[in-house]
């Protein structure tokens, strides 16, 4: 599955990791991250896209194939419906 060309930023307590996501979900993203995220804890975001920047917050659940599982905790409602038409649904 080829990454999406949409920046991530987290806002650890230490600092910021960057990365890139790899696709979205109903609930929240998967990403290629620079570094390595710690679970279970509130992480405020950006998302770069199209000229635009997505603002929230995260939580990590964790890695699957060196990718970082990541929910949205808080996220507004014209935002979800931005990100909308990436979202990768199962069938």
């Amino acid at each position: 599955m080829a990454v999406l060309d949409h920046r991530l930023v987290l806002f650890l307590p230490d600092g910021a990791v960057t990365g890139r996501v790899a696709h979205y979900t109903e609930t929240g993203l998967t990403a290629v991250m620079e570094s390595e995220v710690p679970r279970d804890l509130r992480i405020p975001f950006t998302i770069h896209l199209q000229g635009r920047v997505i603002g929230g917050e995260l939580t990590s659940l964790g890695l699957r194939d060196e990718h970082v599982l990541l929910q949205f905790v808080s996220l507004g409602e014209s935002e979800r419906r931005r990100l909308d038409r990436y979202v990768v649904r199962e069938e």
